[in-house]
């Protein structure tokens, strides 16, 4: 379920990829630690993976950077 947003994230640069990703276990290591139902995560992937198409698309590195760190803190 996580190749969703991985790949809606592809097209940003390594560097912010590479952040993402280490966000994302963690994100996934403790919803999953904790035992919580995978129901609403699901249907979350699909907005988030909207979400990061959209920051992908930015052109300005500096407010792509500001717009990841902003969805990851959300």
């Amino acid at each position: 379920m996580h190749y969703v947003l991985l790949l809606a994230a592809a097209a940003l640069p390594k560097p912010l990829f590479d952040h993402f990703v280490t966000q994302l276990e963690s994100f996934l290591f403790y919803y999953i630690f904790t035992k919580t139902p995978t129901k609403d995560l699901e249907r979350n992937f699909s907005l988030w993976a909207d979400e990061l198409r959209t920051i992908a698309a930015i052109t300005d590195p500096v407010k792509q950077r500001a717009a990841l760190n902003a969805f990851v803190a959300d």
